[in-house]
C-alpha cells in the first residue's frame, strides 16, 4: 500500500491541475478533467476527507444494489469478497 504521503502528492496535484493551480497536461482532452476528478474523489476517500462525498455516495449506491441482487459482501483479509 502507498504511504499516506505518496496518496496526499496524488491527491494534491490532481487538485491542483482540477483547481487551475497547476498546468493541465491534459488540454487536448476535455474529458480529462472529469476523469482527474473522479480520481481526486477516490483519494479524498482513502485520506478520510469529508468535503468530496461523491466516491463514498457511489459506493454505497453500488453496495445497495449488489445486495438487492442476493450478493452478500464480506470483508475478508484481502478486502471485500462476494462469498
Amino acid at each position: 500500500m502507498k504511504t499516506r504521503r505518496e496518496i496526499q502528492r496524488a491527491h494534491d496535484l490532481l487538485t491542483g491541475i482540477i483547481l487551475g493551480e497547476a498546468p493541465n497536461p491534459f488540454e487536448e482532452n476535455p474529458q480529462a478533467i472529469e476523469t482527474l476528478q473522479e480520481w481526486a474523489s477516490v483519494l479524498c476517500w482513502v485520506l478520510g476527507h469529508d468535503h468530496n462525498l461523491h466516491f463514498p455516495q457511489n459506493l454505497e449506491q453500488i453496495e445497495k444494489e449488489l445486495r438487492a441482487r442476493g450478493v452478500e459482501l464480506a470483508e475478508g483479509e484481502e478486502g471485500l469478497s462476494d462469498e
